[in-house]
């Protein structure tokens, strides 16, 4: 399924419950409150990262329930949040966030780009960002000499990406444990 704004339940699987009420740090859904805390919990993500907390609308008319429960949709491909890009599963549904298309600043150049789904006859998927500067990288590239890259860019992308990619798992250790507070 395509739809433009993300699930609510993603608060569900990425940030606390919280009976905190002064309102600083925290995010109110369909009678509930989030603890907005600066790094999600990365070990219920699947893969890929967040850049920005996610923002689903306000009101849960229980769109993934029913999902669910007819277990004919295996993933919901989302966009909306311009710099995140996910996957998530809840309730036997893959929740895909993709960043935007379109590149404005130095992060959405990290990881602008369409996303491609690859659908199988079992019913699975597989699906990639191409981000402008990983297509950068190809040899007939073009994107740094028209300037949608700069060669600038394209080193410190290599460098951030080599450190998400060997800090990744650290990373979801160390908020696994700060969740469990």
């Amino acid at each position: 399924m395509f739809q433009h704004i993300i699930v609510q339940e993603i608060y569900d699987k990425l940030f606390p419950a919280t009976d905190k009420t002064d309102g600083s740090g925290v995010m109110k859904y369909e009678g509930k409150q989030f603890q907005m805390k600066p790094f999600p919990n990365l070990s219920n993500i699947k893969k890929g990262y967040t850049f920005e907390h996610p923002c689903p609308g306000y009101h849960n008319y229980g769109q993934l329930d029913a999902m669910s429960k007819n277990g004919d949709v295996r993933a919901i491909f989302c966009g909306h949040d311009h710099y995140n890009s996910f996957e998530v599963e809840i309730n036997g549904v893959d929740i895909v966030n993709t960043p935007s298309i379109k590149p404005h600043i130095l992060l959405r150049k990290i990881n602008w780009g369409p996303r491609v789904i690859t659908l199988h006859e079992d019913g699975g998927y597989e699906s990639l960002v191409l981000m402008a500067c990983m297509l950068a990288e190809n040899e007939d590239s073009q994107l740094v000499e028209v300037g949608a890259v700069s060669r600038t860019e394209l080193f410190i992308v290599k460098v951030w990406k080599g450190l998400v990619d060997n800090s990744l798992k650290f990373w979801e250790k160390v908020t696994d444990k700060l969740y469990d507070f």
